[in-house]
């Protein structure tokens, strides 16, 4: 019985992200939000750096794969700026939405959804990021 309640929260969590806008103005208290951990969002933006305006597109790409894991937003905003396509998929078909699901990052899915990312694209096995999101029973 818990574990169907988990469930439902989690896929109630995930329709509110279809419903919700990602607002572009930040408020002071939710820089930490769109941060997410410092030290592993501090990596992605060494490596963003580290790339330089001169990567390809597949570079910055791939970065935001990661970045949406980890629930650096704001990495993920900048590698967008410079050309990051929203639907890269990893060799696995998954796209930022479905890592950003599968970890539990609700304000990166928020985001990810405002800047056209799809919720219901599935990956090489068929899962999508309401499906990741159960799976993981994550509770944002």
């Amino acid at each position: 019985m818990t574990k169907i309640r988990s469930s439902l929260i989690i896929a109630a969590s995930c329709l509110i992200v279809v419903g919700g806008a990602y607002s572009d103005t930040v408020q002071a208290g939710e820089r930490a939000e769109r941060t997410g951990n410092k030290l592993l969002c501090n990596t992605v933006r060494d490596k963003r750096i580290a790339m330089g305006s001169g990567a390809l597109i597949r570079e910055y790409s791939m970065l935001l794969l990661e970045a949406s894991e980890k629930g650096c937003i704001d990495d993920a905003d900048a590698l967008i700026q410079q050309g990051a396509m929203i639907q890269v998929k990893d060799r696995m078909a998954n796209t930022p939405v479905i890592r950003a699901a599968r970890a539990g990052q609700l304000k990166m899915l928020q985001y990810l959804h405002a800047q056209g990312g799809s919720l219901d694209q599935p990956n090489l096995r068929g899962a999508t990021a309401l499906s990741q999101a159960v799976k993981n029973n994550r509770r944002s």
